[in-house]
């Protein structure tokens, strides 16, 4: 929640401190060995720095800063007396709950390891890691026809090279590329290729009032599927000042091509994360009218095209900015999904609340699933819909 990044969850500022590059184009303090090297050059100055392991762990979890105020406030050396001592610092100055369980289960999970054996733990078998090679790459590589030539999706790739925030190398900078040994020959055989660098001529633009996505495609001729895809957006929307790529000419291929595969990943992700159900009578405009979300960003949340129909039963995952409405929906969804629709004509002197004490619902339902206000007036032989529990 602070800010922290990959499995040694380094700051953006410390994480450069200690060597790792954090941009928009890349994040080194995912790359699970960069990030551990540097984790043993950050332990190794807190250690020089308090003498002490404990205390070095203790630092790297919640600061060296707060560690020395602490020391110094309750006038120890010795991390377990400052955590006797705890109680004697005030407010902010007091050591979190997390940080004074972090060194005992460290110690904890070590003597484990240690004792795998007659703890009745299965042995760890330290030879079961991938067998990796590492590869430099120019700036401007286009590391999607880079993993394809390899024989990897852009799943399996950016699994292994977490560290890359875009489907571009940095330009400007030699970067390293984790692959498997055996899909290494051709990788190599792709990067010695001149081909293999159409974004080196990329364009960074940033954009100005009045600009659009399809202003922008229309100026430097790519589409806009791949301006999106290339930095790793599904907004529909742009801000004055606002940095993006633009890809050189030839370099727009390999990006297109993968849209398709990553509407199903989008798909896959928003399963996972539904917190709507389509009830009969939806459709993406009237989910957008419920929950304030364009269509466009609905149907690229969900992996879909926006022309397809929905079905019954089917979950949405509709983002978080739709607040109190899809909550709303979400629980009027489930009750729908359990009712029978009546197409119900208005009949001389029916009133919204004569009809819904008939029916069994409440007005307000009434009123949310005709799209009608609080004011609207019936008139017979107008049709409603009502979902009869």
């Amino acid at each position: 929640r602070a800010g922290a990044a990959g499995m040694w969850q380094f700051m953006p500022y410390t994480g450069r401190k200690f060597g790792l590059r954090v941009n928009w184009w890349i994040d080194e303090r995912r790359d699970p060995f960069l990030a551990t090297e540097a984790a043993a050059k950050y332990l190794s100055t807190l250690y020089d720095m308090f003498g002490d392991w404990y205390l070095a762990l203790a630092a790297y979890n919640a600061g060296e800063g707060k560690i020395s105020r602490a020391l110094q406030k309750t006038n120890t050396n010795d991390f377990f007396d400052l955590t006797d001592n705890n109680h004697k610092l005030q407010g902010r100055a007091k050591l979190r709950l997390e940080t004074r369980n972090y060194v005992p289960k460290f110690i904890a999970i070590s003597k484990i390891f240690q004792n795998l054996e007659s703890l009745d733990f299965d042995p760890i078998d330290w030879d079961n890691g991938y067998d990796l090679e590492t590869v430099e790459v120019s700036g401007g590589t286009d590391l999607l026809a880079l993993a394809r030539e390899g024989g990897m999706s852009w799943r399996e790739f950016h699994e292994l090279n977490p560290a890359f925030r875009r489907q571009v190398s940095p330009p400007g900078m030699t970067a390293v590329v984790h692959i498997p040994q055996d899909k290494a020959a051709p990788v190599l055989a792709y990067l010695a290729n001149p081909g293999s660098r159409p974004f080196a001529g990329y364009k960074s633009y940033v954009v100005r009032n009045g600009d659009s996505w399809w202003r922008i495609s229309r100026r430097f001729g790519v589409p806009i599927n791949v301006l999106k895809q290339v930095n790793n957006t599904y907004s529909n929307s742009l801000h004055p000042g606002q940095s993006l790529m633009v890809p050189g000419e030839g370099s727009t291929s390999a990006v297109a091509d993968a849209d398709v595969m990553d509407r199903a990943r989008t798909r896959k992700i928003a399963q996972s994360r539904a917190n709507y159900i389509v009830h009969r009578g939806d459709t993406l405009w009237e989910i957008s009218r419920q929950t304030g979300v364009s269509v466009a960003t609905l149907a690229q949340a969900n992996g879909m095209s926006g022309k397809g129909s929905l079905r019954i039963g089917q979950k949405l995952f509709i983002p978080d900015h739709a607040g109190a409405a899809v909550r709303q929906n979400q629980a009027e969804a489930k009750k729908v999904l359990q009712a029978s629709l009546v197409d119900y004509r208005v009949r001389s002197g029916d009133n919204l609340w004569t009809i819904a004490r008939r029916f069994g619902v409440s007005t307000k339902d009434l009123l949310h699933w005709n799209n009608l206000s609080s004011k609207a007036l019936l008139h017979p032989g107008d049709k409603l819909k009502i979902y009869v529990p």
